[in-house]
């Protein structure tokens, strides 16, 4: 498919269910703001997916308006080979990427911790260091038509990771298990500002997202997890869009949730 290169260029990967997947389809929803803001809707979403199968069928079910356009990016984040065509890929179609949004993530079921802590790390940590180093040089190019865009680096974290939180006994979740997962979504709290630092002259801006405790499937079922106080996840993908329409600018460099700011 042709892509319009005045379109805000935007990957998410992971994206064929769960918060990636509503995150993009509240940006397939997004009308232009009318701004004199050099990004925004329209935007055209690459929907990352380790697979092609379920990748098309999230494709199928979203429904673009305004003129924002969506195709799939076959993307498995642990494979090198992998990242690389993806980039070969969006290198060839847009030439940029404006704002990527590394959203994969998981909790390892392995049977003993060891296993978990390496599983945990190797996908959420090692996997969208090494996305956001294959596409930086994609995500610092500026469209040939010198209408300057936005650059946003948003890494999808967790309240888990906070180290303020854990270690405060009145915290709703300090009790909360999954020390791998914490451990891991802490290192991601990390990367985000050692990225935030090293962007800083780029005219890139970073932040860390914090969906909170989603209705999704990632640690069992959705509509149990809704049953007990889950957000709906629709909510998560649309404060993620306020982050990419400029709406959270002011949080720049910090880890944001749905609303305000949580400590590192």
């Amino acid at each position: 498919m042709a892509i319009d290169s005045a379109k805000t260029i935007v990957i998410v990967t992971g994206a064929n269910r769960g918060i990636g997947y509503e995150i993009v389809a509240a940006l397939l929803r997004a009308a232009p703001s009318g701004s004199s803001r050099a990004s925004g809707a329209p935007y055209h979403v690459y929907l990352g997916s380790r697979s092609l199968d379920k990748g098309q069928a999230a494709l199928a079910s979203l429904k673009p308006e305004y003129g924002n356009s969506v195709s799939l990016l076959y993307l498995d984040v642990t494979s090198a080979d992998s990242i690389a065509a993806a980039v070969s890929k969006v290198e060839s179609e847009t030439g940029r990427v404006d704002n990527l949004i590394n959203n994969v993530g998981i909790v390892s079921t392995a049977s003993d911790s060891i296993s978990r802590l390496r599983e945990t790390l190797e996908v959420n940590l090692v996997a969208p260091y090494a996305v956001t180093e294959a596409f930086r040089a994609l995500l610092l190019v500026q469209p040939a038509s010198g209408d300057d865009k936005e650059k946003l680096l948003i890494h999808v974290t967790s309240d888990l990771g906070s180290i303020g939180m854990r270690t405060d006994p009145s915290n709703k979740l300090y009790n909360s298990p999954f020390p791998e997962y914490r451990i891991s979504k802490a290192a991601i709290n990390m990367m985000a500002a050692c990225h935030q630092h090293e962007l800083l002259n780029s005219g890139a801006k970073v932040f860390a997202f914090n969906p909170g405790y989603a209705a999704t499937d990632l640690t069992g079922d959705a509509e149990a997890r809704r049953r007990r106080g889950a957000r709906d996840p629709k909510v998560v993908g649309e404060a993620c869009v306020k982050i990419v329409e400029g709406r959270r600018d002011g949080d720049v460099g910090l880890l944001l949730d749905v609303e305000g700011v949580l400590p590192w």
